[in-house]
Parts: structure tokens; sequence; C-alpha cells
């Protein structure tokens, strides 16, 4: 009992007093008793429909055949006869079912889509769950509204049943805005009411709330999006979600006639966030995956500059950083070096937001890695946010390019979503560095254990990282004899194969690379999980390095790249 009450602390002391009290107000006030709308049946709904530059579809088609597919699982029922409860699938497969992206189709069948949405109103009255929670609730309302302005562009019908539903909604999210989670729900919340409002703005009422929400717009925009590009949470994919919303808001205001700074605020964050974007991906334009973050549940920047383009007739600043040896991302937590042979992302930032650590894993000072072989060192990603031991295992350090101390995790993570007590990272030093074989990045990392850790550490990580070569040199200092373990988490395309003081890693057939390890008392290769999408587990293979029994222990690992061909002589 004293153990939990302990970390219920040591998580609560992270989260702001107003945000406390709105978690309690909810507790005390559920949902469902506050579902009523002033807003009668039968009452006129006069919307604005607005002719919108054609925002872009959905990552992937939602329909296959006629069934359901979100997360890779395709549903058993089809949309003619849709079960909105869909009881035996995970809450996230719910949630999408209930966001209505397959109205984001390049042609969405009208009948189909009527269909649908006539269907959700009849099965999901006022207050249920999963429907009616505020972030599905959210995407639905951006979701109708962008199909009820292209139907009424191309002369189709509305029902006022729908419009009814839709007001209804409105009002409903107006006093269900997560202001106890923050966040990117709290963004998705505002961007669906300024929607809202901006739709039905021929109603005083709600020309009133549409000030209102553009100023908490621009407020949020502040906090959440870093002056380096990147949106605090440290998830490429949740960065280029919100990215994607910044971009429909702009399309949606400039249309609407909106005057309102959030407007310029809104240019000025898509313009860095594009090239943020750009330096988090890899040569196949899809994300690192830091944090809780896939491959295929958002557009690369590719999609979203290529819109912006259609929004605005540019894409500035999107090549800032082109062709810069060495960039630091100081306020997201990214160094990103790339050379001719490679391109590494490394993890230099913590816990962020402080209040809010729910896409947090343990990956400070960790790696990606990618070479002309494609992806080489991985980040396993995320399955998953369900608990199990597969959610467990995508936050924990194990799953990360990171050192372990007594197998203990980074953070003190527990339940899907949650951090007690959290280590800490320093940047000691970031250079470019002379050298006979010309110029050298130098990264020095300090990482200090967290608070509530059995044995308190504390590891100094440096990245030597020349034009074909990369140096990690770990030292780690423990209060007492620890055991150290270092994981180096292979994609799983890449065959290990082991050599000498080392491993040679092939790629179909061809020598991609040479790892060569020293100070090292146990060199094994094991079984690891690799999780690029939701709802897939690949089986990888991790290189793990182990030592036992000492206070202060080195160890250091080399991976040579052929400068001619991004991997060594076979």
């Amino acid at each position: 009992m004293l153990a939990r009450a302990g970390l219920y602390l040591r998580t609560a002391k992270h989260i702001p007093l107003s945000q406390l009290w709105y978690f309690v107000w909810r507790r005390i006030l559920p949902q469902n008793r506050l579902a009523a709308t002033p807003v009668e049946a039968g009452t006129p709904m006069p919307a604005q429909f607005f002719k919108l530059a054609k925002p872009l579809p959905a990552v992937k088609p939602c329909l296959q055949d006629g069934r359901f597919e979100f997360l890779s699982q395709t549903s058993s029922f089809g949309i003619d006869k849709i079960d909105w409860r869909a009881q035996e699938y995970p809450k996230l497969w719910r949630y999408h079912l209930h966001y209505f992206d397959w109205l984001k189709d390049a042609e969405p069948d009208d009948h189909w889509a009527a269909h649908s949405i006539y269907s959700w109103i009849i099965h999901n009255p006022a207050g249920c769950s999963d429907a009616w929670e505020p972030y599905p609730v959210s995407l639905r309302l951006v979701n109708w509204i962008k199909y009820f302005c292209a139907r009424e562009q191309a002369a189709g019908s509305l029902s006022e049943e729908w419009l009814f539903s839709l007001v209804q909604q409105g009002e409903w999210l107006k006093r269900n805005i997560e202001y106890h989670i923050r966040a990117n729900h709290l963004f998705k919340n505002i961007v669906a009411m300024i929607w809202f409002c901006a739709f039905m703005q021929s109603e005083p009422t709600y020309r009133t709330w549409l000030k209102r929400y553009c100023d908490l717009l621009l407020r949020e925009l502040d906090e959440q999006f870093n002056e380096d590009g990147g949106h605090y949470e440290r998830s490429p994919m949740y960065h280029a979600i919100c990215l994607e919303d910044c971009l429909d808001l702009f399309n949606l205001l400039h249309k609407a006639g909106v005057d309102h700074p959030c407007v310029g605020s809104l240019a000025s964050v898509i313009q860095r966030g594009l090239a943020f974007l750009r330096l988090l991906s890899f040569s196949d334009d899809k994300v690192a995956l830091f944090g809780d973050s896939t491959l295929h549940a958002c557009h690369d920047w590719k999609m979203l500059s290529a819109y912006w383009k259609q929004l605005s007739g540019t894409v500035d600043d999107i090549d800032e950083a082109e062709g810069k040896p060495l960039v630091h991302c100081r306020d997201s937590g990214f160094v990103i070096r790339e050379t001719s042979h490679y391109k590494i992302i490394i993890s230099s930032g913590g816990v962020s937001p402080g209040y809010q650590p729910g896409h947090t894993h343990c990956d400070m000072g960790s790696f990606e890695l990618c070479t002309q072989h494609g992806r080489l060192v991985v980040d396993s990603g995320v399955s998953q946010y369900a608990q199990g031991e597969l959610r467990r295992y995508s936050r924990s350090s194990l799953a990360h390019n990171v050192v372990m101390v007594n197998g203990d995790n980074q953070h003190e993570l527990w339940g899907e979503f949650r951090v007690g007590s959290r280590a800490t990272i320093e940047l000691l030093k970031l250079a470019m560095v002379p050298t006979d074989c010309g110029d050298e990045a130098e990264i020095i990392l300090r990482i200090s254990s967290h608070s509530a850790c059995g044995t308190p550490w504390r590891q100094t990580r440096a990245y030597h990282l020349g034009e074909h070569q990369i140096d990690i040199v770990d030292i780690v200092q423990s209060s007492s004899n620890a055991s150290i373990e270092s994981n180096f988490h292979l994609h799983p395309d890449v065959d290990i194969q082991p050599e000498g003081d080392g491993f040679n890693l092939r790629v179909a057939g061809d020598l991609a690379a040479r790892i060569a390890v020293s100070d090292v008392a146990n060199t094994t290769i094991e079984h690891s999980y690799y999780c690029p999408d939701f709802g897939v587990v690949l089986n990888g293979q991790r290189i793990c390095l182990q030592r036992h029994g000492s206070t202060t222990t080195r160890m250091a690992v080399r991976i040579e790249l052929d400068p001619a061909k991004g991997g060594v002589d076979a």
C-alpha cells in the first residue's frame, strides 16, 4: 500500500494543480451526465459551407471489400451492418471505427457514407462509451465537416438530422474538453471546436466561441510546438499528425476568412514543423520510431509539404538544414548527423512534457541508424496501447538501444501511459572535431538514474561520428557492483553473423556493416521484437553486451561502413 502511494506521489508531483483539478472533476462528474445539449431536434441548422483546398486522404484506406481495416485488423462485419460496440476489438481499434476516417477516401461512396452516418446517429445516443469520448468526437467532427463541405460542393444533399447530430456533438465536446489530459488530446479538441464553430458561425453564439478557441489554439501552438519545429511530446508520429491538423486549420481559416493571429502562427509552425519532420525521417521518407511512433499512422513529410505548397504556394525553410554536417534540435531533444554513407538520429531529450508522459519510452541516449541498405539499427516501435506484455516491452529500456543497470528501466513505468520517477539527461558536448580522416561529430550525453531506482547510477555515452565509422563508448558508474547490459536492435532484414571480436551485418546477402566490440565480458545475439505499425509484431534480433560486478564499467562499440558502397569489404 505504501509503495503504491509513493508511486502515485512520484507521478503526481509532475502534474500542475489545475490539471489535477480537472482530472478529479471529471471523475466526480462522469461524461454521461454532461451529454445534454440545449439544441432541440427540429431547430434550423444554418451551416456555412467552404470550398476547401482538397485535404489529404486517410493515410491508408479504411475499407477493404466493404470491411473496416484499422491497426492491421479487419472487421468481421461490413459497412452495411456496422457493429458500433465491437467489443472483441481493442479500444484503440474501436476509436478508429468512430473517427469516420473512411470519409477521407479520395472518392468516398456517398451511399455508404450516408448509411454509416445514419447508422452512427441511431446506434450511438449521447454519452455512450467510445463513441462519445472527447478524442473520437474531435476527429469525427472534423471528418464529418470536411465531408459535408465536399458533398455540398458536389451538389449533394445533406440531412437536417446530420447537422443536428453535429451540433449536439459540438455542444457536448465544449463541455468535455480534455484539460485533464492536455497535450495532443487537448490540441485535437481545440482543432475540432474551431472546425465546428467556423462551420456553424452563422449562429452568433458559435461566432463568439470561434474567437475563444482561436485564442486557445494560439496558446497551445506556442506551448506544444518547440522553436526547433518539433512537437513537444517527442514522438515523430504525433508530430506529423498534429502538423496535418495545422495544415487543415490553415486551409479552413483561410477559406472562412477568419482574421486572427493564430493564422500567422499556424503558417510559422507549419514551416518549422515540416523542416523538423524531414530531419526526423529516413530515406524511405518514414519517421524515426522514437516514443510512441509507427511507420504508417501518419503522412510523410513529402505528402505534408505538397499539401502546404497547395495551400500557400511555398515550401520555405524545408531545406534549411540541408547540407549541415550536424543538426541539433535543442528543444525537442534530437541530434541528427547525415553523411553520404549513413544517417543517424540520436535521442538527446528526456520526458516531455513532464505533465503528460503518456507516449514516453525509455529511449534517452538511444539512436536509429539508416544506411544505403535501409534501416540498420532500429527502435523497436510500438504495436499496441492496450495493457499487456507488448505494451510494457515497447516502452522499456530493453526495447531500445540503451544501457540497462541491473535490468531496470530508465524511468519508473507503470500502467499503459504512466511514468513515476524519471531519469534525467544532459548534453555535455556537441561539436565537429577535425581528424586525420576528416571532420568527426562528437556528442557526449550524461544520463542519471531516477530517484526510486534500486541502484543509483550515472552513465556517460559518447558518440564519435565519422564519415563512414561510428564509435559509441559507454561508461557507467553505480553506487555498488552492478550488472550492465547494452543492446543494439537490428532491423529484421539484417542477418547477424559473429566474426572475431564482433559481427558482420548482411542485408539481402550484401555486407552492410561490421560491428566490433571491446571491454565487454559477454556478447550474445538475443531475440527481440520490431513493431513498425500498430498490430504488427515482427521477430528481430539484438546484439547484447554484458558486464557484471563492478562499480565502474566501460563498453565500446564500433560500427564500420564502407565509404564506397555503404558496407565493408567482404
